[in-house]
């Protein structure tokens, strides 16, 4: 780093870094800020990223947190329907530029996002906070092919029950895992629902409306 960058204390250092993570501040206006070029400003926010996440890396066993920790806790009303919950588990992505080199900018489109993307599993608690987040796939990856490299199946015990959406054809890998996996009902070619998948869907839909709002919740604080 430059000699201006090395006045900085650790305190402005990480300030930085979080100012840039999570107001999305321009790194020509955090340079500025705090005294330092823009290229300063930049090696900084990338050391002390590679930096939190071998510190959070130690961290991801405990925030995955186990489904006894959240019954003792006390899961919100929408979950008491179901029993064992441990997770919802969703996908979300990162936006990227389109590669020069052809086979990456197939490998990195998304059909569904219409553009090149970078694929993640996140994973939720019963209380709107993430729980889990996998590294990032090529955005061509398929729900159900993300999954099983996503690593969460590591952390998952016997008896979890994860709350997932349709396009997560999922069921023969909880089976292997012994876990169960609930997803809305498919309609098919049948006309209307069974009275237990209605109830079903009402169930999952009350959860889903729930932890949206905690999330929101969350992500404003």
């Amino acid at each position: 780093m430059g000699s201006a960058s090395k006045k900085l204390s650790i305190e402005d250092r990480l300030l930085m870094t979080l100012l840039r993570l999570r107001r999305g501040w321009d790194l020509d206006d955090l340079g500025l800020l705090f005294g330092v070029h823009e290229s300063s400003a930049s090696k900084i926010v990338y050391t002390w990223l590679q930096f939190m996440w071998f510190e959070l890396k130690k961290l991801e066993p405990a925030m995955f947190v186990s489904r006894h920790v959240q019954k003792e806790v006390g899961l919100p009303p929408a979950f008491k329907p179901f029993h064992n919950f441990r997770v919802i588990l969703d996908t979300t992505e990162v936006r990227i530029e389109a590669p020069e080199d052809f086979r990456e900018q197939g490998n990195t489109y998304n059909d569904y996002k219409g553009g090149n993307v970078i694929m993640y599993l996140i994973g939720s608690t019963c209380w709107g906070s993430v729980s889990y987040v996998s590294p990032g796939f090529e955005g061509s990856i398929s729900d159900v092919e993300l999954y099983r490299r996503s690593g969460i199946r590591d952390f998952l015990e016997e008896g979890d029950l994860l709350l997932v959406d349709r396009g997560f054809r999922i069921q023969e890998e909880c089976d292997e895992d012994k876990v169960i996996c609930v997803h809305p009902p498919f309609l098919k070619n049948r006309d209307k629902y069974t009275p237990e998948e209605e109830q079903l869907k009402r169930e999952i839909a009350k959860v889903t409306l729930y932890n949206a709002s905690l999330t929101l919740y969350n992500a404003s604080l």
